[in-house]
């Protein structure tokens, strides 16, 4: 049986790590189906949003278990850290120092001086606007509850500017806009923002394949060449029809790139380009919106880059799109 995409489980790998071994799109499901093991540590709060947050949640869902004993505390103890030593961390961990510093450059931080200053900027920011989903809890009005949800929804946006790779970002522009043919896959609900994204750039003058059903998107698949270009969207990154697709992509000589919420996935495994956004997830959020709100966010970037990367494409794409609205609505 396959599960929709909405993974709901909390990440359960730490690393920036060379890839491990591809995993096989027929035994992956549409997210992680098993327990998470219980934190060694006092169990950690609702994650808020912040920089701290978005790293560990994007880099992935196997740790180890030192890893997740540095974690858990760290997310427990967050206000506690900042005026800690290194020394300290790891008595309360119950780890070495070695351990901590290890642990923060997996992550990609400098060191545990580096994660302080993070989680000093995130605690800021959560005392102005307080925490999600506490903050809903305690409200009475929808007016209210509107204004808290999509400054959260906006905080995450903005977190994905310290998971993304820029290198990776630049790169997939230039792959785009040389690309002969730019297929867009997307299955469950990540298909819309990839006809979004579809949309969008052939009104750029780009030559793409939207994301039909799988089986259109696999056919597709199967007759790119090295000319070619295939963005695969997935929250999870582990949905069973978009890893076949972008197995047959790489297999054909395509470029792959995976605009996903986690580093460490079967599709990322995949993937020569990865770009990771996305946001925390909240038992009645299920679906993670905000993760597909980053998406969005994502693809928008990628339509102004490679529009600004083709000279005249802009001013081509506005024509087009004023004379079919002519068409279709009568207004000029």
């Amino acid at each position: 049986m396959i599960c929709s995409e909405i993974g709901n489980s909390i990440p359960t790998n730490l690393v920036r790590e060379p890839a491990r071994a591809r995993q096989s799109p027929h035994v992956a499901s549409d997210r992680l189906c098993s327990v998470t093991p219980k934190p060694t540590t006092p169990p950690a709060r609702h994650r808020p949003t912040g920089e701290w947050d978005s790293t560990v949640r994007a880099s992935g869902r196997r740790w180890t278990a030192t890893d997740r004993k540095v974690i858990d505390m760290i997310d427990a103890n967050q206000a506690w850290i900042v005026n800690a030593s290194v020394k300290e961390i790891a008595e309360r961990a119950d780890v070495s120092s070695s351990s901590i510093v290890r642990v923060c450059q997996r992550l990609g931080f400098a060191g545990i001086h580096e994660v302080k200053l993070v989680l000093a900027r995130d605690l800021a920011r959560q005392e102005s606007r307080g925490e999600f989903p506490a903050a809903v809890a305690q409200l009475s009005t929808p007016q209210e509850i509107l204004s808290t949800v999509l400054q959260h929804s906006a905080q995450t946006v903005l977190d994905a500017t310290h998971t993304l790779d820029d290198e990776a970002f630049a790169t997939l522009i230039e792959k785009i806009s040389a690309a002969r043919t730019l297929l867009i896959a997307g299955n469950g609900t990540s298909r819309g923002p990839a006809f979004d994204c579809a949309y969008r750039l052939t009104s750029l003058g780009i030559v793409t394949r939207p994301a039909g059903d799988s089986l259109e998107q696999h056919l597709v698949a199967e007759q790119l060449t090295g000319a070619d270009v295939c963005l695969c969207i997935s929250h999870t990154g582990t949905t069973r029809e978009t890893l076949i697709v972008a197995e047959a992509a790489k297999n054909a000589g395509a470029t792959v790139c995976a605009l996903t919420s986690y580093r460490e996935s079967p599709l990322s495994t995949i993937a020569d380009l990865v770009l990771v956004a996305g946001g925390p997830e909240y038992g009645f959020r299920h679906e993670a919106m905000v993760g597909r709100i980053s998406h969005m966010a994502v693809i928008d970037a990628v339509f102004v880059a490679v529009a600004m990367s083709r000279p005249g494409a802009l001013d081509h794409s506005q024509v087009i799109t004023t004379r079919m609205r002519e068409r279709h609505t009568g207004i000029a």
